[in-house]
């Protein structure tokens, strides 16, 4: 089966974002690392939170002959990759850390899909999304984008990405390897809410027994209540029941997790992929500079149909008759076994 896109970017099965007209673009997906790019469970940005710290070793303005910038960061910051290391104890045990990752699962052809609006990512959405048998990588834009959360620097509990169901159908009925998200998770925040009920004259509120109530849950109580201070027997005021089960169903199975990608100038389609991290040793995760790009016209014909999930009716995928002769390969630097490359031949 023939489970690429098409090859000419040009042709009767479209190719990569129609918005870019066909040619050659580069479009980078990346956050910027400043102070207003969002980190966990921080309202304050990057470097006010204290995640990270950017200052000068050596500058001009001090009478240096150089610059020299000193930069200190978790590995989660921004646009970043988990590793199954994230949150299995036994592949951390055996060093399955950012060093060892498999680079030919961040290169390559991408399919971009639109997850509907108001929907996190479950089981239902993907088995409607459709998407192709054979595809090895997949970025969801999600409402994450259309709120434009990976510009805004305070943290939003309110985020969209997969749920627990989501994330076992993707391993359990799709060849996707890769699969990359528009926000600092790939797992949602359990929305399922908790009423909470008060007399319009009281201010402060103690939670006792209870699970966290969800954003929706809070913002209620701000809204329509009088309560100012709210008090809680647990480590967290909101909930995040899908984030450990969510992780370890797609890292269990070797899913390449890319998280925090910025994709306001992305449409769903077909695009190459680049996005590697640095050659960190023992460490679960990294920051990324990840790019799309136009798949590269080859002169080769391919034959495809409309792809039917949600999203751009311009996205195509090809049919089991690949028109041409050839086929996809990886081509490796003999001098460092992590370093692939795709190509025609």
């Amino acid at each position: 089966m023939c489970t690429r896109p098409p090859l000419d970017a040009g042709g009767d099965c479209g190719g990569g974002s129609g918005t870019h007209g066909g040619g050659s673009f580069t479009i980078d997906i990346s956050a910027m690392i400043d102070n207003d790019l969002p980190v966990w469970e921080q309202a304050g940005g990057a470097y006010a939170s204290g995640f990270a710290s950017k200052g000068l070793d050596g500058s001009f303005d001090a009478g240096d002959e150089y610059m020299l910038t000193r930069f200190r960061s978790g590995v989660h910051l921004g646009t970043h990759i988990d590793m199954p290391s994230h949150f299995l104890a036994d592949e951390f045990k055996a060093d399955n850390t950012v060093e060892k990752a498999d680079l030919r699962q961040l290169m390559g052809l991408v399919l971009v899909v639109e997850v509907p609006r108001g929907s996190n990512i479950t089981a239902q959405v993907l088995s409607d999304l459709n998407i192709p048998a054979g595809t090895e990588r997949v970025i969801f834009k999600t409402d994450n984008t259309a709120r434009r959360l990976m510009h805004a620097r305070a943290f939003d509990t309110s985020y969209t990405g997969f749920a627990t169901d989501g994330a076992r159908y993707l391993v359990a009925n799709t060849s996707v390897r890769t699969v990359g998200i528009d926000y600092i998770s790939i797992a949602r925040n359990s929305l399922a809410d908790i009423s909470i009920s008060t007399p319009s004259s009281w201010e402060t509120v103690y939670l006792v027994d209870s699970h966290e109530p969800s954003p929706l849950g809070m913002r209620d109580l701000v809204a329509n209540t009088s309560v100012r201070r709210v008090g809680i027997d647990a480590i967290l005021i909101v909930r995040y029941e899908d984030n450990t089960p969510t992780h370890v169903a797609l890292l269990s199975a070797h899913v390449m997790v890319v998280e925090g990608l910025v994709l306001d100038a992305v449409s769903p389609g077909w695009y190459a992929m680049a996005c590697l991290p640095p050659k960190l040793k023992a460490a679960e995760g990294a920051p990324a500079r990840c790019v799309l790009s136009n798949v590269p016209d080859t002169g080769h014909e391919a034959h495809g149909e409309e792809y039917e999930g949600y999203g751009d009716d311009d996205a195509y995928y090809p049919d089991e008759e690949c028109a041409g002769d050839g086929e996809w390969g990886w081509g490796y630097d003999p001098n460092d076994d992590n370093a692939a490359y795709e190509y025609w031949s």
